[in-house]
Formats: C-alpha cells, structure tokens, sequence
C-alpha cells in the first residue's frame, strides 16, 4: 500500500518520531467496532467537537464509560504569551 502521507507519529513519553501508518489507523478503529466502542450510528459528532476544544477538557474516551484521555494538563487554548497549547 503506498500513500502520500507521512507514517509519523510523535511520541512525548519517549521523544521520539515513531511509524504509524493509515493502515494501522484502520485496523484499530476496525478493532473498536468490533468491541462496540464505537458505532457511528450512535457516534456524536456534536459531542466529540464539543469536547474535542480545550476549553471543553480536550478528551476523549478510549474505553466508553471506562477511560477518558485528556491531550493535555492545560484549560486554555493559549499560554499567557498567547502561543497555542497543544
């Protein structure tokens, strides 16, 4: 399978650049149907863009009802010298 896009990941716990492909996005998110964490007929778009900000929390659910990632410890989009928070 070729693609165009980057097979790159960052990861923060290591520092370093790691491979993920589309294909391995797929077959994760093929796994989660198949466990029933997701359905996209009772997914939430809505919900998940709400939440999705940081002024929402900036999570997501990896586990329904069971475990909830956050991207990051801030409740602000911005620092106090205005650069964007990941």
């Amino acid at each position: 399978m070729h693609s165009k896009y980057s097979p790159i990941y960052f990861n923060v716990l290591t520092n370093k650049y790691n491979s993920l492909k589309i294909l391995d996005v797929l077959r994760g998110l093929e796994y989660g149907i198949k466990l029933k964490w997701f359905d996209v007929k009772t997914f939430n778009l809505r919900d998940y863009e709400f939440y999705e900000s940081v002024e929402n929390g900036d999570l997501n659910w990896i586990i329904p009802g069971k475990f909830v990632a956050f991207s990051t410890p801030h409740d602000k989009s911005r620092d106090t010298e205005g650069v964007m928070v990941p």
